[in-house]
């Protein structure tokens, strides 16, 4: 008898278990239930490529009926419409029971002028009773100029580990305005993101980097200031938060060539010391063909002696090419090598030797599409 009455109690048990749950494990019947709303991080369209929907999906089916705004945030002009009509900046979307998402439509105009690419941000900014925001990510919306079409717009590197991805976008003067890349880790890819602004004369000014940590937004923590002198780039000074970190001096040839770059570090001791320096050769046709690099070295807590190690880049067999890639900079933003090698080769202290042979693919307009040797491929891609 008491065997029984213990399997009726837990036959009972389980019963009410099952009764008071649901596949969606909500909330029991007698609590709030709460509609939860999500935004995708980033959405980016072409101006000239008509309507496009963002879809914005609610955690589970919505309980009642309600609503919720989306509130702009730019300092861009906006040069498109929506659905539903955005006024003042907002955008108001209406929910009925049951529905599992709401629709976000953009029609981009397609104006015949350089804007540049612009950036969107859009924040949910109020919502009725028994809905909640998942998280508090932003959507990002970006819209790609069609004028710029033509323009580098990403390169892709595949090596054995993983691809590495770079995009590329421009402001109205044609001039790098973001930088996004993309390296495989362990923990899925991982995006740093370099923002560039230019001064009055249209000169680069600063370089602002953050890193995308767990799909939050980047954290733009490191700065780069650019200084110039009679239209050359003189020094830069990187900083870590307030931190100067770094500093680096540049030397030109009477042809405007870089020919030296050293570094100096400020970082842990009480004054700066050089930790890098860089000396370019080119021939006659303004081509790079050697660079020597140098890295210092001074004792330490954990090493004892000063020394340094040298390594050694050399380019050979060059191919004529008029376009620009933001590839292999001397000067990052500035300067890029001319023309493409056919050769490289690099040496050093304690290093295997090693020499490469690139093979290129242009495409009907003569710019350069791949780009192969035995350890890497990559594909150049355009506006």
């Amino acid at each position: 008898m008491k065997t029984i009455i213990k399997l009726s109690g837990y036959l009972l048990l389980t019963a009410l278990l099952i009764g008071c749950s649901e596949d969606d494990e909500s909330p029991l019947e007698d609590g709030p239930r709460f509609t939860t709303v999500k935004l995708f991080k980033e959405v980016f369209i072409d101006e000239n490529g008509g309507p496009q929907e963002i879809v914005i999906p609610f955690g589970t089916y919505a309980y009642t009926d309600g609503s919720f705004d989306l509130q702009l945030i730019t300092e861009d002009e906006v040069n498109f419409e929506t659905i539903p009509e955005m006024v003042n900046g907002v955008i108001k979307f209406e929910v009925e029971k049951g529905g599992s998402k709401a629709i976000l439509s953009i029609i981009p105009k397609d104006d015949a002028i350089t804007n540049g690419f612009l950036e969107y941000r859009f924040r949910i900014n109020a919502l009725s009773e028994f809905f909640r925001k998942m998280d508090d990510r932003n959507l990002y919306l970006g819209v790609r100029d069609d004028e710029l079409n033509g323009m580098p717009k990403g390169m892709k590197i595949a090596y054995d580990y993983g691809e590495v991805i770079y995009e590329y976008f421009y402001n109205s003067e044609r001039k790098l305005l973001k930088i996004e890349r993309q390296t495989p880790s362990d923990w899925g890819p991982f995006k740093s993101v370099s923002k560039y602004s230019y001064d009055q004369d249209g000169k680069l000014s600063t370089i602002m980097t953050g890193y995308d940590y767990s799909d939050l937004e980047p954290v733009f923590d490191q700065k780069t200031i650019y200084n110039w002198e009679n239209d050359r780039i003189l020094s830069t000074e990187f900083y870590i938060l307030t931190e100067k970190q770094e500093q680096t001096f540049y030397t030109y040839d009477e042809k405007g060539n870089v020919i030296t770059k050293e570094s100096f570090s400020f970082f842990g001791q009480s004054e700066k010391r050089i930790f890098y320096r860089s000396a370019f050769t080119y021939n006659n046709n303004n081509e790079l063909v050697k660079v020597h690099n140098t890295e210092y070295y001074y004792p330490n807590e954990w090493y004892p002696d000063e020394g340094e190690t040298n390594t050694f880049i050399t380019y050979d067999n060059y191919l004529e090419y008029s376009h620009t890639f933001p590839f292999n900079e001397i000067i990052p933003g500035v300067i890029f090598p001319k023309n493409l090698p056919g050769t490289m080769k690099s040496e050093g202290d304690g290093l295997q030797t090693q020499i490469f042979n690139y093979t290129y693919e242009f495409d009907s307009e003569g710019k350069v599409t791949q780009r192969s040797t035995t350890d890497e491929f990559i594909v150049f891609e355009y506006q």
